[in-house]
């Protein structure tokens, strides 16, 4: 099956990346730079925000890790756009106060920073060429925490009276940094060895946002589990990578893909090599796969006109989703390249999914339905259920196979 995505997206197809500075907070004088693929005319492209690191008190936007990622999404086809942010003192961690006040100050950066964009949207004509209903926040390390909170800390949500108090010297959750009037609502978050102050924050009702953590078990910064950053005894408690997954595992949350560093310490990608392409490669993949143009498509080898466009983020009272009387469609076969592929259930009966694809499970990595929901052969794990006739799937294999009938 062609991709949905024209290409775009899962590699470089750019080879040149301009890189543009505008100021996105006029209240705190805070500046951004903007990685675009030189040529690239598309103008409704997903826009990943990222964040640096540095523990809060340090770390700019130009750092290598922020470059890499600039550069390697922009070829990809994304805009991207690196943030600064307001950083605290070192006199700040020296008090569980002070450290909280000044991560939110940086959190109140980061929202403005998503209504600027759709500021430009509304008032400019969108000169970026961005998808406003496709903004994901990612961020390294301190810029980490900024995109799990960006996510999904909601104002009802949080139960710290600290973390409230210090939320409101700033007006509230929205903060402080102007572009007011705009949503600050993101499609998901982008947590590289970064962590949340509560894992509650990621609730069973926000399953269509995406999770993308990448971490080391023997991070001594950011703890993979829970526990106080930078090893101190003072500063407030975070949750990182590890413990998020065991959250989102335990509360049937299928939208957070994971990567661990098994024995690695703080963000083992910061020095390239292959940890970052290893990094990178992982992001794209599980971004590319959450993007609206891989949600849509139509049915191979059903070419009569009754066989009609399905979308994968229908529900179940949505019935253009379904079939009517098309012929034959338990007979066509389809080749399945190795990565990602789209495919639809054309079977006359619903089918588990463990049975639907036990001829060829020890060449899948994933599949995932409209929802997020995933089918995972290698850990016995179907959080698909059933597959549904005239629904369209997800599907990453790790090599082709050709003449593939899902209903035989």
């Amino acid at each position: 099956m062609s991709a949905q995505c024209d290409d775009r997206y899962s590699e470089e197809v750019f080879d040149e990346v301009s890189v543009s500075t505008v100021t996105y907070s006029d209240v705190h004088n805070l500046q951004l730079d903007i990685y675009q693929a030189v040529g690239d005319t598309e103008t409704q492209r997903p826009l990943i925000i990222l964040a640096h690191g540095g523990s809060f008190i340090t770390g700019i936007r130009t750092n290598p890790s922020m470059v890499a990622l600039g550069n390697a999404f922009a070829k990809r086809g994304y805009v991207v756009a690196s943030i600064s942010y307001r950083l605290m003192s070192f006199f700040d961690l020296l008090s569980a106060e002070g450290a909280l006040n000044g991560v939110a100050r940086a959190l109140s950066d980061g929202r403005a920073a998503v209504r600027y964009f759709r500021k430009t949207v509304d008032l400019e004509a969108n000169p970026y060429g961005i998808d406003e209903n496709q903004i994901y926040f990612g961020g390294n390390s301190a810029g980490g925490v900024i995109a799990v909170h960006a996510a999904f800390m909601q104002e009802e949500d949080i139960t710290d009276p600290a973390l409230l108090a210090a939320l409101e010297i700033l007006g509230g959750i929205e903060g402080d940094s102007g572009n007011d009037g705009y949503s600050s609502d993101v499609r998901g978050a982008i947590s590289l060895a970064g962590a949340v102050a509560d894992v509650d924050f990621i609730s069973l009702s926000e399953n269509n946002k995406l999770l993308i953590s990448c971490h080391g078990d023997e991070d001594a910064t950011v703890p993979y589990s829970c526990g106080q950053p930078l090893g101190s005894g003072i500063l407030p408690e975070l949750c990182g990578g590890g413990a998020m997954l065991t959250h989102t595992e335990s509360i049937g949350f299928t939208n957070h893909q994971h990567l661990l560093y098994p024995g690695q310490g703080h963000v083992p990608w910061q020095s390239g090599g292959a940890s970052e392409v290893e990094m990178i490669d992982f992001v794209s993949d599980n971004l590319y796969a959450a993007l609206d143009c891989m949600n849509i498509g139509v049915i191979e080898g059903c070419t009569d006109e009754s066989a009609i466009n399905y979308n994968l983020d229908a529900t179940i009272d949505d019935t253009s989703c379904f079939f009517e009387d098309v012929p034959d469609c338990e007979n066509i076969t389809i080749t399945l390249l190795n990565g990602w592929n789209m495919i639809g259930f054309s079977c006359l009966n619903n089918t588990n999914a463990s049975i639907a694809f036990a001829s060829i499970e020890d060449n899948i990595i994933i599949v995932k339905d409209g929802i997020g929901n995933a089918y995972l052969p290698e850990w016995d794990f179907n959080g698909i259920g059933d597959l549904e006739r005239g629904y369209g799937y997800l599907m990453k294999v790790t090599e082709q196979t050709t003449n593939y009938n899902i209903c035989e």
